[in-house]
């Protein structure tokens, strides 16, 4: 009987997750549709490639970048290489791949907390509405997609209490884009110490080591970190808020509401969220004329904490 019952529930999950990446298509879909409607097919690409873009198309064609930071990015660009792809749709199908594992891991992710599958489908279009995710959702040539997904499967494993894939997923979302190292404290609320002293040299070493062997150095072409100025704008507070707009009340005030869960999902949650809101800041902070894709990162937390 009891190995009858676990296969059961293996198929049940196994199903219900065949339902989930066919939702996660569908939303895909529908962002395409509108990304489709942005005219990328035209002569101009303008409104749709920034510098990001077009460096890493360069690196992946075996072309010189005019930055620094994002020849010292080379996961991305590597991958772009052995794509059997011209440079643009090497973009469009790594973010295409990257938005349906979005979808699901979010799904995924709110599942943990037992959030109804009704809740969780409004949510998304609730978030379809506001800034931040629109502005993401429709262009499929960004290249935060790969490198928010990675961070929403580390979020996933750790909840779970998988050591192997939460260091494995959190590497290479680093290796993509440095902004999973806000997360790295929090191996110390999961796991032992010694694993998790062994995970931040790790986290370490993978952030700087790259830069320092491609540029010499360990900031490999960040020459200001912050704009202490930027501090006194009421335009970047003014960004800031929008992004989300309203979604910034309910999200906070819904993780707040969080309760009858255990003791880890509790910590986690809070922990996740301070670091998540840190991460934001700081990112915004640091490139304020962009403060909408920056914020991109709270979209997990966020979407945790709008669907309670």
């Amino acid at each position: 009987m009891k190995l009858n019952k676990k296969f059961f529930f293996d198929v049940k999950i196994y199903i219900q997750n065949i339902k989930y990446i066919l939702t996660s298509c569908l939303f895909v879909l529908i962002g395409y549709l509108f990304f489709y409607q942005r005219k990328i097919f035209g002569e101009s690409l303008v409104y749709t490639l920034g510098i990001d873009e077009m460096n890493y198309i360069n690196l992946a064609d075996g072309l010189e970048s005019t930055s620094l930071l994002h020849t010292c990015r080379f996961f991305l660009p590597l991958i772009f290489k052995n794509l059997p792809f011209t440079g643009l749709n090497k973009f469009f199908i790594v973010n295409l791949v990257s938005f349906v594992f979005l979808f699901f891991s979010l799904i995924k992710f709110a599942k943990e907390y037992q959030i109804p599958d009704k809740i969780i489908y409004i949510n998304f279009i609730i978030f379809f509405s506001c800034f931040s995710f629109s502005y993401n959702f429709t262009n499929f040539y960004l290249t935060d997609l790969p490198a928010l997904t990675t961070i929403v499967l580390f979020l996933l494993s750790i909840i779970r209490k998988s050591y192997f894939y939460s260091l494995f997923w959190i590497v290479l979302s680093l290796l993509i884009r440095e902004t999973a190292i806000i997360f790295a404290p929090i191996f110390f609320f999961t796991f032992s110490s010694k694993k998790s002293i062994f995970s931040i040299l790790i986290i370490i070493l993978v952030y700087i080591l790259p830069k320092v062997i491609i540029s010499g150095v360990p900031n490999c072409g960040i020459e200001r970190l912050f704009n202490f100025n930027t501090l006194l704008s009421l335009n970047f507070y003014i960004k800031f808020f929008l992004s989300y707009s309203s979604i910034w009340f309910f999200g906070l005030i819904g993780l707040f509401s969080i309760k009858n869960y255990s003791n880890h999902l509790n910590k986690l949650t809070i922990v996740i969220l301070i670091l998540t809101l840190l991460g934001t800041f700081f990112s915004s902070w640091q490139s304020v004329t962009d403060v909408t894709r920056m914020n991109f990162l709270s979209l997990p937390i966020l979407f945790l904490g709008s669907s309670f």
